[in-house]
């Protein structure tokens, strides 16, 4: 790399992730520098000095205008930087061309698309990028409800080619970057896209999992319309031998299709073949009728006939399709693409009996696709006893394709699959998991889908191709909270309303019951993120209303009794007032369901009584909930603007706002029992129609002997109110029994184990679905 001749003139733009280092001299020791995060897309200006090992050493380093780190030497990686110029991506620049979107260094994740001049996105369907808009010569991608979730820098120039380098807009910090890349080959918003390719199985797997047979000279010898033919016993034997390997059978013959059918009855074998095509009519086209009916690729798919015309016309009609002569019949079954999977009881084969029932019912319905739907009675369940499921979830994981989203296979060794589990679970706390089933008036499909989300990110979410067509996907998107999900590669679905044909039942696999009698309620859940695990498992059963404490401005947003108790004075006057003035409160800051009384049932957990600060306004006398690390427990006129702005709380805030709230308001006294219990009461009077379940806290288990005495203060003071107005009451301490029900054997206890609040969600379920009367008419839990 040449050193640059003077001053700023020249600058790089990040590619990747990368960190700054800086410091005075030069060595290579870099391990205990001090580091700053810079994205991708980021833009350095300044002095090239030198190389040290894989590091640039910059004098006078100026990132996005400002200096990273206050040094005079910084390092950067050069493997993270490229020496080009970039400019500000333009209106002009994205309408008049074609992109692809991928992840940084690998392969397009989608087909080309255009930016539409209606802030559209054109020719790519998903959720996740719906809508886009340029600010300050940032491209910005928002999803169908208007999220930001993408953000790219200026366009980087490198010779024909151009990109824009961005990352996932909700966590910069972490570690999905995606850029967009123009195609310099086609031009316009009317450029063709690749079309979307249903695949099942691995890419490179050619293993088959459909066998069409030719009848005449390839199934049985003779002509059938000649009137004689010989039937061959081992080609029997054979298709049931396919059979109980999980491999299915099928008929595209040029013949008679009810004395084709006779036949087959009298030699026993009819009810074996699936989607049988018999008519005198081009057998390319028949054959991809019955790839398309069975929803497979053609490459799964082998296509048996004497006839090589035949068999030349399938292959031109079905790309990919593997043919043999029945010459090869005799070689198939040590073959290795028809080793297939044991499947003694012919389940497979049953599935796709119900898939051919449901076809030619969807063929006579007079009131299309969606008629069809609405009465077939579709059920789905939900389920998260992952490990006692798992030969099926890892069957899943690592053969679906065409509606696999992100494609993130396990170990092919179940041992190492299981372990591979196990750690994603654990790498995030707010990790959540199941498995779906499916059942409709057809039918049993069995578990069709599978769903890891972390951190609102879907690490897998995939589906059988037997649910292909039924919408299971899409609900079952809405119903786990509509994560984001990093589509890989191709689908042959998308994300859209949630569909309204589909019931959760408690097992769809259990015979049907009827599900239009119970009429699922709505259920909201209150306290800070503890319980967020436990609400996972709650998605599915009910409609959630999810009330839980969030950052903003730097501020802890916690769901407090007191900002509900509060709320009613706030709404006018001097209330209203005072709130405009505080700089640093979210929209809606002070909303609850608990006043607008729109759930049925109430969750509630009082943990956020130990993070939020109260304090008094001097001049309305009102009572208002406070938490930032930046003062903890002190009051404002401790805390200097200059430490809140270093701080990061309420970006924007000026100093005058600042001394504002240091003048007007005064800390109370940490943890005031009589308040907590006026607000408590008042919570439990506004609801007191309504099926109120209260959850104590953990007070016995934890190596925090502060949180957990204060834990039995708070529930000594809950319970006697909850009890005086007869609310459920569950005690934390009969579901967390010693240091392994905690998340973290030496932890606080504030925190569980994934079982506990898998039970403690099963228990409020029990509660919620039993109880439809008012709190104050009920006998104690």
């Amino acid at each position: 790399m040449a050193d640059l001749v003077s001053g700023l003139s020249h600058q790089w733009t990040s590619i990747s992730a990368t960190f700054g280092k800086a410091r005075k001299t030069q060595r290579n020791a870099l391990s205990d520098e001090e580091v700053v995060f810079l994205p991708p897309g980021s833009r350095l200006q300044g002095r090239l000095v030198g190389e040290i090992g894989s590091h640039l050493v910059i004098d006078n380093a100026i990132v996005d205008g400002t200096v990273p780190i206050k040094e005079e030497i910084c390092f950067f990686t050069s493997a993270h930087w490229t020496e080009t110029t970039p400019t500000p991506v333009t209106m002009e620049e994205l309408a008049d061309n074609v992109w692809s979107f991928g992840e940084v260094g690998k392969p397009a994740a989608c087909h080309t698309f255009h930016f539409a001049e209606n802030s559209r996105i054109g020719g790519y369907k998903n959720v996740n990028e719906g809508f886009w808009r340029l600010e300050n010569g940032e491209l910005q991608i928002l999803n169908e409800s208007g999220r930001l979730t993408w953000r790219f820098g200026p366009l980087i120039q490198d010779g024909a080619a151009a990109r824009l380098v961005g990352f996932y807009a909700p966590n910069p910090l972490m570690e999905l970057y995606f850029e967009l890349r123009r195609q310099p080959s086609i031009a316009g918003p009317e450029a063709p896209t690749r079309p979307i390719v249903a695949v099942e199985g691995k890419p490179e797997d050619d293993s088959v999992k459909l066998v069409i047979w030719d009848l005449d000279e390839t199934f049985w010898l003779g002509t059938l319309a000649e009137g004689t033919i010989t039937a061959v016993p081992a080609h029997l034997e054979f298709v049931r031998t396919l059979t109980a390997r999980g491999i299915v059978n099928g008929i595209c013959s040029k013949n008679d299709f009810a004395a084709a059918e006779a036949m087959l009855r009298r030699l026993g074998i009819w009810e074996f073949f699936i989607f049988p095509r018999i008519a005198f009519a081009p057998k390319g086209s028949m054959v991809a009728d019955i790839i398309d009916s069975a929803q497979l690729r053609a490459p799964s798919v082998l296509f048996l006939d004497d006839n090589p015309m035949n068999l030349e016309e399938a292959r031109h009609y079905n790309p990919g399709i593997q043919t043999a002569d029945p010459a090869a019949i005799p070689q198939l079954l040590t073959d290795s693409r028809l080793r297939g999977k044991p499947d003694p009881r012919y389940e497979r084969l049953a599935h796709y009996k119900i898939l051919e029932q449901k076809r030619l019912k969807r063929e006579e319905s007079t009131g299309g696709n969606l008629e069809f739907l609405r009465q077939s009675d579709v059920r789905i369940s939900f389920h998260h006893d992952l490990m006692s499921e798992f030969p099926r979830l890892h069957d899943l994981v690592n053969r679906t394709n065409q509606l696999n989203f992100t494609k993130r296979r396990w170990s092919e060794n179940e041992t190492e699959a299981r372990a591979q589990l196990s750690g994603e679970l654990e790498e995030n706390f707010n990790s959540h998991a199941g498995y779906v089933k499916v059942a409709d008036k057809y039918g049993d499909y069995g578990i069709c889908g599978f769903y890891l989300v972390g951190e609102d990110i879907a690490q897998h979410f995939l589906f059988s191709c037997r649910s292909l067509n039924m919408g299971i996907e899409q609900f079952v998107w809405h119903k786990v909270g509509r994560p984001f999900v990093p589509v890989s590669g191709e689908v042959v679905s998308t994300f859209g309303p949630k569909p309204d044909w589909i019931s959760v039942v408690e097992n769809a696999t259990a015979a049907p019951v009827d599900v239009g009698a119970v009429p699922r309620r709505r259920l909201c859940v209150r306290s800070a993120c503890d319980l967020l695990m436990m609400t996972h498992y709650l998605r599915t059963g009910f409609e959630t209303i999810e009330e839980f404490t969030f950052p903003y401005q730097g501020w802890g947003i916690h769901p407090a009794a007191r900002a509900v108790a509060v709320a009613p004075d706030l709404q006018h006057g001097e209330g209203a007032g005072l709130l405009a003035r505080i700089p640093g409160m979210p929209p809606k800051r002070f909303d609850s369901a608990i006043l607008s009384g729109e759930a049925d049932v109430y969750v509630l957990s009082f943990v956020s009584e130990i993070f939020s600060t109260m304090h008094r306004s001097r001049s309305t006398g009102l009572i208002l909930p406070f938490a930032c690390g930046a003062f903890g427990s002190r009051s404002f006129a401790e805390v200097s603007y200059e430490d809140m702005v270093k701080a990061g709380v309420s970006v924007g805030m000026t100093s005058e706002q600042w001394c504002f709230m240091q003048e007007e308001f005064e800390a109370l006294k940490p943890f005031d029992k009589a308040l907590l219990a006026a607000d408590v009461s008042r919570i439990f009077e506004m609801l007191h129609q309504k099926t109120v379940i209260v959850l104590m806290l953990n007070s016995k288990i934890g190596n925090d002997s502060w949180l957990l005495n204060r834990f039995a203060e708070i529930n000594d003071l809950v319970r006697t109110v909850a009890q005086a107005f007869g609310c459920h009451i569950v005690e934390m301490n009969d579901f967390v029994c010693d240091a392994a029900d905690l998340a973290e054997p030496d932890g606080n206890g504030a925190h569980f184990a994934r079982s506990i609040y898998m039970r403690l969600a099963e228990r409020v379920a029990k509660l919620a679905a039993r109880d439809k009367g008012s709190c104050a008419s009920r006998m104690l839990y």
